[in-house]
């Protein structure tokens, strides 16, 4: 799976803020969206293995210490 990293610079009362977002690539984010749109019919089988590859990919970022 593939990681973006985003960096923002806001500006909110007069002081800037610059913040950092790791995200999924768009692929793997709609697969794992439209597969459990879809797990009833037939339609899931397409994206199943990038649901799956995007919930192991989180699950070892979230719990990389452990």
């Amino acid at each position: 799976m593939e990681i973006e990293k985003k960096i923002t610079i806001a500006e909110l009362n007069g002081e800037t803020f610059k913040t950092s977002i790791l995200e999924a690539s768009e692929y793997r984010n709609s697969a794992f969206t439209h597969y459990l749109l879809n797990h009833n019919n037939g339609v899931s089988g397409f994206y199943k293995k990038g649901a799956i590859t995007h919930f192991q990919q989180a699950l070892r970022y979230k719990y990389s210490r452990e």
